[in-house]
């Protein structure tokens, strides 16, 4: 998705209409764009540059974490848990030590979970078409909160 100016209509009403799988999906590529844009910004000496995207991609692994259930899933949810701290502990690490190796392994990280998280859109949405309610029944088995947030991608390895 090229636009995420939440002042767009068409983004602000994607957002509102998403179903809990597309939310995290747009919350994951945004963790990327901006690790992606601070990456940019290291390169150029861009410091502030660098504070500010690095703080928005921490600020959404935060949202990705706090927000899953470990209640419904909760050895999956250990697993991404670890994954994503990984990912804040490598990135903090990294604008400390300006180290664009360490961001280019966080970006690795979690351009595989937003392709995971594609693949199980795809798969939701094919089981859609045969069962309508199969998207509650994957969401309460996945531990998507449909409260607050969508919970967590179903892949564990980095």
């Amino acid at each position: 998705m090229a636009a995420f100016d939440p002042n767009n209509p068409y983004f602000r009403q994607q957002v509102l209409t998403a179903s809990p799988e597309k939310l995290r999906l747009l919350l994951l590529e945004g963790c990327v764009r901006f690790m992606r844009q601070g990456r940019e910004s290291m390169g150029q000496k861009n410091w502030e540059g660098v504070y500010a995207n690095f703080t928005s991609s921490k600020d959404i692994i935060l949202e990705l974490i706090n927000t899953m259930k470990p209640e419904v899933a909760p050895e999956v949810c250990a697993k991404v848990r670890s994954i994503l701290t990984f990912v804040y502990n490598h990135l903090t690490q990294a604008s400390f030590e300006k180290d664009l190796g360490k961001v280019d392994q966080c970006i690795k990280i979690m351009d595989y979970e937003c392709e995971t998280w594609r693949l199980l859109i795809d798969r939701v949405a094919q089981e859609r078409g045969a069962n309508p309610h199969v998207t509650q029944a994957m969401a309460d088995h996945n531990g998507i909160s449909r409260e607050v947030a969508p919970a967590k991608p179903l892949s564990l390895s980095a």
